[in-house]
């Protein structure tokens, strides 16, 4: 015999959602019979539903932290670069043709402005040969627009090994830590 300790779970009185029955652990007997039976659905439904609540809170708490940060990078450089005279805007485009996704889009980058010339940025959390595509077909588009080509660069702390590659090989600045290169 072996003893296997679970909460009990019970529906609210709503039916809506598993939660813990009274919050107290409970101890029962598993035998081998027990062992050889497969799970049923039954057995499997408080575990699915606490997987599927923690995907989401993982998923939320990821996408937060890399908005915010992504907001909160973006207002310092823009203080820091306004103050020693770089223009500081978000190039916004509405791409009908869709040349850069392959459908009708609005699009959004990051652009400083020194001495008429515009660089466009990206500021990611990792970035892939795929964003490197899109960057340069962007940067396509804003040259047909403004009649400037404009230089293109990506902020992020995770780069993959094509994507460095080819940006190196297309002239996009990427401003990384080198340790967070992944190598495929």
């Amino acid at each position: 015999m072996c003893t296997k300790t679970f909460v009990h779970m019970r529906r609210d009185v709503r039916g809506k959602k598993a939660v813990p029955h009274g919050g107290r652990l409970a101890t029962t007997e598993v035998g081998p019979a027990d062992l050889d039976r497969p799970a049923t659905r039954r057995d499997l439904v408080p575990i699915l539903e606490t997987l599927a609540r923690m995907d989401r809170k993982i998923d939320a708490l990821g996408a937060r932290r890399g908005e915010h940060a992504e907001s909160a990078f973006r207002h310092a450089m823009r203080d820091i670069l306004s103050a020693r005279g770089v223009k500081v805007e978000v190039w916004r485009k509405r791409d009908v043709p869709g040349a850069v996704l392959g459908h009708s889009c609005d699009l959004e980058v990051d652009c400083l402005v020194t001495k008429g010339q515009p660089t466009l940025i990206e500021i990611k959390s990792s970035v892939s040969d795929g964003d490197v595509a899109k960057l340069l077909r962007i940067g396509a588009l804003c040259s047909s627009a403004t009649g400037r080509d404009p230089k293109l660069a990506f902020v992020c702390p995770f780069v993959t090994e094509p994507a460095y590659r080819l940006a190196k090989e297309k002239g996009i600045r990427i401003y990384t830590d080198v340790q967070y290169l992944w190598v495929s």
